[in-house]
């Protein structure tokens, strides 16, 4: 079937998808190169499961504090990643061609499509649904859901993080330890931890819903 010039499979998954950015279309230009952690968590808060899941956050709490650390500051970028204006502005671009392409398949392309049985008696023609306002419904959601599971993830592992590694016995501990190796390394995770807190806390990233 031809649809926008481009002749396309039955599968309406390949018609929404012939709108988003691609190497072959014209939008290969709304690309966007993330550090594979930031966009791993990006992936995560607009996914179903968990940016982490809770099993592998305490094992990284146990084991390997440094890598939770990362992981919410990686969280933390990814908010910030989409309250830049370009990359907004592009989200809202992409969110437009997808409803506008179901739109076309909801008015026009499935319901001019007539199908017959085996006997020539025609069967009931697609009635339109209201594809674009459903999926704008959904969109917009599926964003505040996105964000809000980010800010849960931070807002859970933050205080964790701060009651395993930088308590105020801790510091005192790093202070007392002088040059001591150990004591260093401590010193140094306190400061990361701080920088996440004041990041969290007095710099918070605020996306506003564009959609």
């Amino acid at each position: 079937m031809n649809v926008n010039g481009q002749q396309m499979s039955m599968d309406p998954v390949d018609w929404v998808g012939s709108v988003f950015p691609g190497s072959d279309n014209q939008w290969a230009n709304e690309f966007v190169l993330l550090e594979n952690d930031v966009n791993g968590a990006k992936q995560g808060m607009w996914g179903t499961g968990a940016i982490r899941n809770d099993a592998t956050m305490r094992q990284y709490l146990l084991q390997d504090p440094d890598t939770a650390i990362k992981n919410l500051k990686d969280t933390i970028t990814a908010i910030r990643y989409h309250t830049d204006q370009t990359i907004s502005a592009r989200l809202v671009l992409q969110k437009d061609r997808v409803g506008n392409m179901l739109n076309q398949m909801d008015t026009q392309v499935v319901p001019g499509i007539v199908k017959t049985d085996r006997s020539g008696n025609q069967f009931g023609q697609w009635q339109p649904q209201g594809l674009q306002q459903l999926w704008n419904t959904w969109i917009r959601g599926r964003a505040t859901y996105a964000l809000n599971k980010a800010i849960l993830h931070i807002d859970t592992w933050l205080p964790q993080l701060e009651q395993a590694y930088a308590t105020p016995t801790q510091r005192d501990n790093v202070v007392a330890g002088g040059n001591d190796p150990e004591a260093l390394a401590a010193g140094a995770r306190i400061l990361k931890i701080d920088t996440l807190r004041n990041q969290w806390t007095n710099n918070r990233p605020a996306w506003n819903n564009p959609f």
